[in-house]
């Protein structure tokens, strides 16, 4: 972060902290303590009403007015901040830490006292991948280009059609699985598609404009992917048994989807969606206790794994 940002930050930290000296201010802001010694010089040359008593503190009543936040809305409201996949992004977990202090710092005085007391409050910890600073990179250019309507051109590697140079028209970025993605107009393929940030291996910001096209809705466009890839739409009839037909049977996958009890303690399971690849790589985590019923490519998907597993393994 510049000066200006750290700076507001401290300002942020000491209002809504107790006891922070030189020392504890420099590692939350990432910098010397003879920084922090600089930074505080230029608050009180600026007028501000800082001062030091067994840490730094700020004079009441001379900052930001509080937020309207009962004690259950901050919790919520810190712990999406903590959670969201953007903290993955080195310049967004920047911005995220000095959102968390200025909500800290603008709390009433009532809420500021009852989170003394909350403990450690319910935490929601989301395991992820870290996330590459290629990736990072791609993501922050992918943005740029979706705010400025531009159009990029990417090397990207695709599973099925391989390395190719495409021009895409981005739309809207989104994380799946742990897995960044963001769909586009393709204009090789004159359709819209998803593309993984993980197989981009060159992706160049151009000044072309994208043209003006239809909007694009999100839920529409995924409404019968497995996870975030389209194709075409086909119905799918399963049939776990054991294990797998607990943990199915427990669990919730698709809007749509479709389940019974079978004798013996099988579930027929039943949904539409977009191509065999995705949902046939959930099937095979499941093994024998999974019988694909239909459709038949998607049978044969199966089939033709499962024959070159036992062949490398044979």
């Amino acid at each position: 972060m510049n000066k200006y940002e750290r700076l507001l930050y401290i300002l942020n930290l000491v209002r809504s902290h107790q006891g922070l000296n030189a020392a504890k201010l420099a590692r939350k802001c990432e910098v010397t303590e003879r920084t922090i010694f600089r930074d505080i010089t230029a608050l009180s040359s600026a007028n501000v009403p800082i001062y030091y008593d067994r840490g730094y503190k700020f004079l009441t009543g001379s900052f930001l007015p509080t937020l309207n936040f009962d004690l259950n809305e901050y919790l919520l409201t810190r712990e999406a901040l903590r959670t969201t996949p953007l903290k993955r992004l080195p310049e967004r977990r920047k911005a995220l830490k000095s959102i968390e202090a200025k909500i800290d710092a603008c709390l009433s005085p009532q809420v500021s006292e009852e989170r003394k007391y909350e403990g450690t409050g319910s935490e929601l910890f989301v395991k992820e991948r870290p996330l590459s600073a290629r990736e990072a990179l791609w993501y922050g250019l992918i943005e740029r280009a979706i705010s400025g309507r531009l159009v990029i051109e990417l090397d990207y590697d695709a599973i099925d059609s391989g390395a190719r140079v495409r021009a895409v028209e981005p739309r809207f970025s989104i994380c799946a699985s742990g897995k960044f993605y963001f769909v586009g107009y393709c204009l090789l393929r004159k359709d819209y598609r998803t593309f993984r940030l993980s197989r981009i291996k060159k992706l160049t910001l151009t000044d072309h404009r994208a043209e003006q096209r239809a909007a694009i809705d999100p839920n529409s466009y995924f409404r019968n992917s497995w996870t975030v890839f389209g194709g075409e739409i086909l119905d799918v009839s399963l049939e776990f048994s054991g294990r797998a037909a607990r943990l199915v049977a427990s669990g919730s996958y698709m809007s749509g989807e479709e389940k019974e009890h079978l004798a013996g303690g099988r579930l027929s399971y039943r949904v539409k969606v977009t191509g065999v690849a995705e949902i046939g790589s959930w099937l095979m985590g499941y093994g024998s206790e999974v019988k694909v019923i239909a459709p038949p490519e998607l049978r044969e998907w199966v089939t033709e794994q499962a024959r070159g597993i036992l062949e490398r393994h044979a």
